[in-house]
């Protein structure tokens, strides 16, 4: 059997400690990307449980659109910042490719919570990566701090195997299945894996972007379990028999004979709780513009009369959420930056303007939203009408209906990732330092595949 870096006495303290960490970033990912109730799908009698369920979703991927347009603004300096420190920066960020490994980072944060970024080769030739938090430890062993990157389940020709680099200060180990292959010397002379959080929790680990209606979400995780426990026990109809006193079984067939004129056979239709689900999963969802700020836009029904700054001042929750996630995020930006500038006060502008739509978008991007959430409703009623109606031309048109709403839900979904990358852009348009962000995508990049020999490659295995 295969065996793992944390099986090393020095390392398996951090075992439990790592995987309770994965099992959190799991489920925030299962949210996020629809899958936490995909074995839903194929049990028939669930099916319109997952028809509601997966309405959840879509909020939580447009939050972290959101966030991820709105956070960064270019990543800029202060606006009195040094010509010379501002030049020395940007030719930094453009030999690093730095503003695709942020974009990265920040992507990887608002979906899990927490991030990482690790620099690798050497003074002068650095590269830098971003990485999912699963992928990363960091502690002390004998009081000497450390940075360990893990990566299971990779695939060579000798077969799958678990891929780990060890890093302190001086020295780099590489090993696979636990067992050292290579020692190195580490040029840096630090420790070059900087882990950060998207935004603190209460209990002190990161907060994803949808960190607002975690409970929420879990409560629903909860409910539809149950009623999908219900389901799975009753697959069977239960046959229930009264006034049954004599009974025979045929030894050929198994077939049970009663005796009893008089005896009554019949089967029990139990009474599943789908639809309180259901209700209960419309009563979250209506929960999610008051817990989410990122969805504040969606409340502004109607608001092409509305001045601008009314507009600004409605969304000033949005801008308080927006300012402590980048405080947060820049932490890790900087730590990185100041190393590599070897500059021991350098900070980010943390007071860069946070909004950069003009009059016009905004009013466009009030009116879309609005529309998504209308056409999100009507999704969901359909979806389930389409599992209450018997058929005939009534299901017919309801299905032809349900069609037409989830194309317009693309179209309009396809609209809105126009208008805050077109808002991004403006962001760096409108930003007094010459830096700025170079093609943004809401959509995010390919995860790179960290190595230590050919840097930073794409990892075929991911999509």
């Amino acid at each position: 059997m295969a065996g793992s870096i944390l099986d090393l006495p020095e390392l398996a303290q951090y075992r439990a400690g790592w995987q309770t960490r994965c099992a959190r970033y799991a489920l925030y990912r299962a949210y996020y990307n629809g899958s936490a109730y995909d074995r839903l799908r194929g049990i028939t009698a669930a099916r319109k449980l997952y028809e509601g369920t997966r309405t959840l979703f879509s909020p939580l991927r447009r939050v972290v659109a959101v966030d991820c347009a709105k956070i960064p603004a270019a990543w800029a300096l202060a606006e009195d910042a040094p010509a010379d420190l501002v030049g020395q920066v940007e030719a930094l960020r453009r030999r690093l490719d730095a503003e695709r490994v942020y974009s990265r980072f920040l992507k990887y944060g608002a979906v899990a919570g927490e991030a990482a970024i690790v620099v690798s080769g050497r003074p002068g030739a650095e590269i830098l990566t971003a990485h999912r938090p699963d992928e990363i430890i960091t502690g002390s062993i004998d009081g000497v701090p450390f940075g360990l990157i893990i990566k299971q389940g990779q695939q060579d020709a000798k077969g799958r195997y678990e891929w780990s680099q060890l890093i302190t200060e001086h020295q780099v180990f590489t090993f696979r299945d636990g067992v050292q292959e290579s020692r190195q010397h580490n040029a840096f002379g630090w420790v070059p894996v900087v882990f950060g959080q998207f935004v603190e929790g209460e209990d002190g680990n990161g907060e994803p972007a949808f960190g607002g209606v975690l409970e929420l979400m879990d409560r629903v995780n909860e409910s539809a379990s149950l009623t999908l426990d219900v389901i799975t026990r009753n697959a069977e109809p239960l046959v229930v028999m009264t006034g049954v006193t004599e009974i025979e079984r045929d030894d050929d067939s198994d077939a049970l004979k009663i005796g009893n004129e008089k005896a009554n056979v019949f089967t029990v239709d139990p009474k599943l709780t789908i639809a309180d689900t259901l209700a209960f999963i419309q009563d979250v969802r209506s929960e999610f513009k008051e817990l989410l700020p990122q969805l504040r836009l969606s409340e502004l029904t109607g608001a092409s009369d509305l001045a601008y700054e009314t507009v600004i001042t409605l969304l000033q929750e949005l801008g308080d959420h927006v300012v402590a996630v980048r405080s947060s995020v820049d932490r890790t930006i900087e730590a990185v930056e100041r190393r590599l500038l070897g500059l021991d006060d350098y900070q980010l502008w943390r007071d860069r303007r946070w909004l950069a739509l003009t009059e016009s978008q905004q009013l466009t991007l009030v009116r879309r939203l609005a529309l998504l959430s209308c056409l999100e409703r009507l999704e969901l009623h359909y979806a389930t009408l389409v599992h209450t109606t018997t058929g005939g031309d009534s299901g017919d048109t309801i299905t032809q209906k349900l069609s037409q709403v989830r194309t317009a839900i693309g179209q309009v979904r396809a609209q809105l990732a126009a208008t805050l990358a077109s808002s991004a852009a403006a962001s760096a348009a409108i930003a007094t330092s010459p830096m700025k962000a170079s093609g943004f995508k809401l959509c995010g990049y390919r995860r790179p595949y960290y190595d230590v020999g050919g840097g930073d490659v794409e990892d075929p295995s991911t999509g």
